[in-house]
């Protein structure tokens, strides 16, 4: 069987009942039918010579489907569909979508894939929708990695691959497709019962998952059940996956790089002037002593190298791991009815639950990262240093450091529930309706966060050591890190000394959203057809934040009588592997059962109570964002028989978006005792977005297409919080701005395919955007007293009015443009002899540029063109593939070149900081028992790639480094 290429061919299933403006036909319909289980006839590539069939399955016939998906499509897309019955190609959707040319990955916890970006476009611009609907999900991360809860960015690890039939990457932009992607928006499919051409079909699987770097294995189980009736025009399908695993990351992460003046500066030697700190009785500072106790050891010459030369040092040295502890659980359930050719009704329903149990350590200064207020860095002397010429502080010994151990214990939930029911019929030859409505809810909840620090006051003899050539340097802490009684842990004393700290938070996030649709396909003729609709999205945010009391928010207990930490400690041990010589193995931390046993750490009583937005450290975390969009659109879909048959479609959309953002902001004097006060902000815009895709064929397999359009995206949730969020311990304020503009952009694409034979593919393409508007996070450092908030909210804080604080708000700014370039080449290498014929290649390599002008300067307004944050200026994805009947292996990289972070950098001083390039390198192999029976194989992360953040273009100061170590999985499935 040929498919047919036509568009608006009456033999195509997805043009016969008309593409959903949700995008739950064109080409999924009919490629579902194609994806699973599908008759030899069915499964046969597209050829020259309709007699010279070849019935292709597995990795393979996966591949030669995707590509005819594509080669029928009016615009640009890219299909990746399951393998067989359950089995997605990779153990993470994320992963899937790397092969895909332009979409490169990024990894979250314990390496695994999180989210994607399109031709340099990162998460939020990229819209993602399951079974047909606008979908959001989030889960927490690390303090190293940061946090997805609030934001429109999809996050694929909430999701089991296996409940997924297949997933289509848009780039291009068409009318009938609803807005809000820049980059690509991307369409996941769960199985539905009719998708099968048996009437009964049941598939499990049974894998192990081990890592060699926490050295644990755990399960994960699929299964999908079907079953057809009344001569298979019903069915109904259920499945479900289940993963538990535990992962761990270990590296180096000092939080930030500072200058050496920031913060008070270092403690100047005996007979340096000016002295530093100044004297003061209370803290015992004089011309001899840095504070009481903590003589002036420090080097002339160190100090001058450091301090007099500018240097920048790591604002906490310190060697971090992170243990992460999860559950993922994934259901399906489908109820399908076709009872004629012309009708087609679907119920779906998904359910997906992600647990986690996080636990984050740390081991290293602190005292560098403090000011004098709390006896911090003015306290501490230099005794040896030296400072490369681009004033890098690459080795330092000193004296009077507070070194201490972090642990953080987090608890949270993500959750996903959708149901869609989508109906299609065709009232005539020239008439077919489609309707869409669902309806989804996502929860992340929070409900424990708990961190504790154990803290040892003026030691003697700490350092840390770059000069060996590595990223992570070797820290040597001047004592036994092992020892609780080293440790201290109780109330601050009155002279600022701080010995460890108690905090905690509880987060809860929800996003409901529904969506209704109707779209008319009316056929005026063979090759013009008008495809119109209309749809309402309504989508609400809310965040809810606790945090204890801004009185008591370094609230410390004593311990009691007779305890000891060493009765609260345990010891994190292991440490190092893979990271270089002179690691530390091991260091104690605190025991979070053990402290909560002792003084009911979660108990919200008494000091340990908890409170919302009348905490000024919360009131940026309570806030809700509103969303109606009402959108309308036309499109005409044609094909005109030229010098060259040429096809594509032509549409208008008119988009209605009103928008109410709620939160809470400081006052700057209190009102009725209240430093905060609610605030509601309205808004409403619209936007007229036009797109045209043509598609022509110079011969029947090469293809050369063009598409342009206008295309909008939103601002992120949380941007758009009128909210303020306030933290003294880190000192930061950020400013939320409901009024930002959403990024509007101009598109064009330029590609030409050329299907060289049965499978295979080499296609070259051009793109560019021109991005109107950006949307920039605007930072300054100044002291607390020039922010304008009351002082009233440093209360029961370690920060002074006079310490830096660095203060973010968003802004739009100008955008620029965004230009590369995507070559793409598939090859099923049969002409080679012998069982080399069973091989394949896929080899694709992205090049992206662009010139986006950022503001440096709030105060000033400076500016520099930089390139857009997030993109990666090239990518080259490679899989090279044996397939038989029985037996199967495949290798695959991915490589993604350096990165922009952030431009201006979020370090004080530095220019940008900037993600270093990475390689994983993946293998999957599989081997067929019997006909029911398949045994498999995976690895993942072959060389142990690590995620390395940099600060400063010129320094390029190790801002973050980890490693997740190799995953390997071992498994067997069945099908009946």
């Amino acid at each position: 069987m040929r498919l047919n290429r036509n568009p608006v061919s009456a033999a195509r299933p997805e043009w016969r009942f008309g593409a959903s403006l949700l995008g739950l036909a064109l080409a999924l319909q009919s490629g579902a039918a194609l994806a699973q289980s599908a008759p030899a006839d069915e499964q046969t590539e597209t050829q020259e010579d309709p007699a010279s069939e070849i019935v292709v399955t597995g990795f393979r016939g996966s591949l030669s489907r995707a590509l005819d998906i594509k080669r029928n499509q009016a615009g640009i897309v890219d299909t990746i569909l399951a393998e067989d019955i359950g089995k997605f190609p990779d153990a993470n959707l994320a992963e899937s979508m790397q092969r895909v040319p332009g979409v490169a990955l990024t990894r979250g916890d314990g390496g695994e894939g999180r989210a994607i970006t399109v031709r340099g476009l990162g998460p939020i611009f990229t819209r993602t929708r399951v079974n047909g609907m606008e979908a959001n999900s989030g889960i927490s991360g690390s303090d190293v990695q940061g946090t997805s809860g609030r934001s429109r960015g999809f996050d694929f690890n909430v999701f089991a691959s296996e409940i997924f039939q297949n997933l289509t990457v848009r780039k291009t932009y068409s009318a009938d497709t609803s807005e809000g992607s820049l980059g690509a928006t991307v369409d996941l499919r769960s199985p539905r019962p009719l998708d099968y051409k048996q009437d009964f079909v049941l598939a499990a699987s049974a894998k192990v998952i081990y890592n060699d770097l926490n050295q644990d294995a755990g399960p994960r189980l699929a299964g999908l059940l079907s079953k057809q009736f009344a001569d298979g025009t019903f069915g109904v399908l259920v499945s479900a996956a289940y993963t538990q695993r535990k992962t761990r990351e270990e590296g180096y992460s000092p939080a930030g790089i500072m200058p050496a003046l920031v913060d008070g500066g270092f403690c100047s030697p005996i007979g340096v002037t000016p002295q530093n700190p100044a004297t003061d009785p209370m803290k015992g500072t004089d011309a001899a002593n840095c504070a009481t106790g903590v003589p002036r050891t420090g080097s002339v010459a160190a100090y001058q190298a450091v301090v007099g030369g500018g240097g920048f040092h790591p604002r906490f040295p310190r060697y971090m791991r992170s243990d992460q502890d999860y559950e993922r659980l994934g259901l399906t359930a489908s109820l399908q009815w076709k009872p004629t050719e012309r009708t087609n009704i679907s119920i779906d329903g998904l359910y997906a639950r992600y647990d986690m149990e996080r636990y984050d350590e740390f081991m290293g200064a602190l005292a560098t990262g403090r000011g004098v207020g709390n006896n911090g860095k003015p306290h501490v002397s230099i005794v040896d240093a030296v400072v490369s010429p681009d004033k890098t502080v690459q080795y330092a010994l000193y004296n009077g450091m507070d070194v201490s151990s972090w642990s953080t214990r987090d608890l949270y939930t993500s959750t996903f529930k959708q149901v869609a029911l989508t109906a299609e019929h065709e009232f005539s030859d020239w008439l077919s309706v489609d309707a869409y409505a669902g309806i989804g809810r996502t929860n992340m909840d929070e409900p424990y966060r708990v961190d504790l620090r154990l803290d040892r006051v003026n030691s003697n003899g700490f350092s840390y050591d770059f000069r060996g050539g590595g990223r992570i340097p070797v820290i040597n802490f001047g004592f036994d890190i092992t020892d609780p009684n080293n440790f201290a842990f109780g109330p601050m004393l009155a002279d600022g000394t701080v010995r460890g700290t108690y905090g905690a938070r509880k987060v809860f996030t929800e996003f409901q959203n529904e969506q209704y649709a109707l779209n008319a396909l009316i056929t005026l003729d063979p090759a013009l057809r008008l495809r119109v609709g209309g749809e309402v999205r309504v989508n609400n945010f809310t965040s809810r934040e606790l945090q204890r009391a801004a009185a008591i928010s370094s609230f410390t207990p004593s311990l009691p009588a007779g305890v000891t930490l060493a009765d609260l400690t345990t010891r994190v041990g292991g440490f190092g592997k893979g990271l270089g010589d002179g690691m530390p193995n091991a260091w104690i931390k605190a025991d979070h059962a053990k402290f909560n046993d002792l003084f009911g750490l979660d108990s919200n009583t008494g000091n340990f109570a908890f409170s919302g937005p009348e905490n000024g450290t919360a009131l940026g975390g309570n806030f809700s964002v509103d969303e109606t969009v009402k959108g309308a659109f036309a499109q005409a879909e044609f094909e005109v028989a030229t010098f060259m048959p040429i096809r594509g479609n032509v549409g208008l959309r008119y988009v209605t978006t009103d928008q109410t953002s709620f939160g809470y902001i400081t006052l700057p004097t209190p009102v009725n005792g209240r430093n905060y006060s609610p605030v509601t902000v309205d808004r409403s815009y619209d936007d007229w977005l036009w797109s045209v895709n043509l598609t022509g064929e110079v011969t029947p397999n090469l293809l050369l297409r063009v598409a342009a359009a206008k295309v909008i995206a939103r601002p992120d949730l949380g941007q758009l919080s009128p909210s303020g969020g306030f933290n003294p311990t880190i000192r930061t304020v950020s400013v939320g701005n409901a009024l930002l503009e959403p990024i509007r952009a101009k598109t064009l694409d330029l590609s030409a395919e050329w299907y060289f034979a049965p499978g295979s593919i080499l296609s070259v393409g051009y793109f560019y955007k021109d991005i109107d508007t950006y949307i920039q996070t605007l930072q300054r450092l100044i002291p607390y007293t020039d922010t304008g908030l009351p002082p009233e909210l440093l209360q029961g804080s370690q920060a002074t009015p006079q310490d830096l604080f660095t203060v973010t708000n968003l802004a739009n700014t100008k955008g620029g443009p965004l230009h590369g370039i995507e070559v793409n080449y598939q090859h099923q290498l049969r002409f080679l002899p012998g069982f080399l014929s069973n091989t394949g290649i896929l080899l694709n390599y992205t090049h992206v540029t662009s010139d986006i002008e950022y503001i440096l300067n709030a105060t000033t307004g400076a500016t520099r063109k930089a390139p857009l944050a997030g993109m990666s200026k090239d990518q080259v994805n490679a899989t090279l593939y044996y397939e038989t009947d029985r037996f199967s292996i495949r290798g695959s990289a991915a490589y993604r070149s350096d990165f922009i972070r952030a431009v201006p950098s979020i370090n004080s001083l530095s220019d940008v900081d900037t993600v270093e390039g990475t390689v994983y390198v993946d293998m999957s192999a599989s081997w067929s028992l019997t006909d029911k029976f398949k045994l498999t194989f995976e690895a993942q992360n072959l060389t142990d790639e690590h995620q390395t953040i940099l600060v400063d273009s010129v320094r390029q100061d190790t801002l973050f480094d980890s490693h997740v170590g190799r995953t390997f999985t071992f498994g067997i499935s069945y099908r009946y």
